[in-house]
């Protein structure tokens, strides 16, 4: 397998490819099964971490903009509403990232703040950066 896979997803579907491959070429069910599990919990794990509901001040600690700033993007349309109305929720697969906010904190040597998952949803969602 080969590894220079250039997003989160991207390694799922290699993976998925990888599973096929034991099991066409190399008659490995076994191992096809495991590594094609593997995958398919990755992928589920990805996406229900992108579903879950964030409230704006949440939302603002991930991002690096301001509440107000994403509530204006969720009136004016251009952020999906996942609450109601007077009670704005974003979906965490959503959240716009400021491309300073992730790079501020790496000047100082500290990547303690992000978890694993927001790393990783910052390499699978560069265009939002």
């Amino acid at each position: 397998m080969s590894r220079n896979a250039s997003t989160v997803r991207d390694l799922v579907s290699q993976w998925h490819t990888e599973a096929e491959t034991l099991r066409n070429r190399f008659r490995d069910e076994r191992g096809a099964f495991l590594v094609g599990r593997m995958a398919s919990e990755l992928e589920e794990a990805l996406r229900s971490d992108d579903a879950e509901p964030l409230t704006l001040d949440q939302a603002a600690k991930c991002s690096g903009y301001s509440s107000d700033h994403l509530g204006r993007l969720i009136r004016n349309g251009k952020l999906p509403n996942a609450g109601r109305p007077n009670a704005p929720r974003v979906r965490r697969g959503d959240v716009p990232t400021k491309v300073s906010h992730l790079r501020d904190d790496l000047h100082t040597g500290q990547i303690a703040p992000y978890s694993r998952t927001q790393i990783a949803r910052s390499i699978v969602n560069p265009e939002q950066h």
